[in-house]
């Protein structure tokens, strides 16, 4: 069984692309949702592999599989 279900998953990533496409005028630095990842300072990239590099690195939270993470500065 997936860990979300698809509609979950439309939603995050109509979040994570709506942050990406608005961080210049939020401040936004960097968005991770569902073991990719996006910042500003490497904007050129696109979206690219993420992989948590603490303990635990499979957890479903540290993957960012259920949430959208965003940091602004």
């Amino acid at each position: 069984r997936p860990y979300r279900d698809a509609d979950q998953q439309e939603a995050g990533w109509r979040l994570a692309n709506w942050s990406v496409a608005n961080a210049a005028r939020l401040g936004i630095r960097t968005v991770i949702y569902s073991d990719r990842i996006w910042t500003a300072r490497r904007s050129f990239q696109g979206w690219r592999e993420y992989r948590f590099s603490g303990s635990d690195p499979d957890n479903p939270v540290n993957r960012h599989l259920d949430h959208v993470h965003v940091d602004v500065g």
